[in-house]
């Protein structure tokens, strides 16, 4: 889906808060707006996690128990994969990255990291990383 021009600015009332976000013009069905991550990052945005508020939780109780629901939210987990004793990891020289493409990558997982969207690894496997030009040149992860 593309969209060839933007309404900068426009202004929405959600409640008694006014935002100001920038409108691309999308043929869809079933929503009359859809704010991505920089508008809700811009406005500091929570995400209500309360069961109780979702209608078919509410409409449907027997299915939903409560107490599973609130121990799936609540809980830490912690992963783990299971390897076979003796196991090395693969030994592949590892993509060349150009300094620029490396230095932004570094800025970008310290602000993920800031933020608490990720956590340090110490795993001995790598990951692929892709880089996206965006229109104003800057890379996005």
């Amino acid at each position: 889906m593309t969209c060839a021009y933007m309404y900068p600015t426009c202004e929405i009332a959600i409640g008694d808060m006014i935002l100001y976000v920038d409108l691309l013009p999308l043929n869809l069905d079933h929503f009359d707006v859809i704010l991505g991550m920089d508008c809700l990052t811009k406005y500091h945005a929570t995400i209500d996690s309360n069961v109780d508020n979702i209608p078919i939780v509410r409409e449907s109780p027997y299915v939903f128990l409560h107490d599973l629901l609130r121990d799936l939210i609540d809980r830490e987990i912690e992963f783990t994969i299971e390897v076979i004793l003796g196991t090395q990891s693969i030994s592949k020289t590892p993509y060349l990255m150009s300094t620029t493409k490396l230095k932004e990558l570094k800025i970008q997982l310290q602000e993920l990291l800031d933020k608490k969207f990720i956590k340090p690894s110490t795993s001995l496997w790598g990951a692929p990383v892709l880089f996206v030009k965006k229109k104003a040149g800057s890379l996005r992860l």
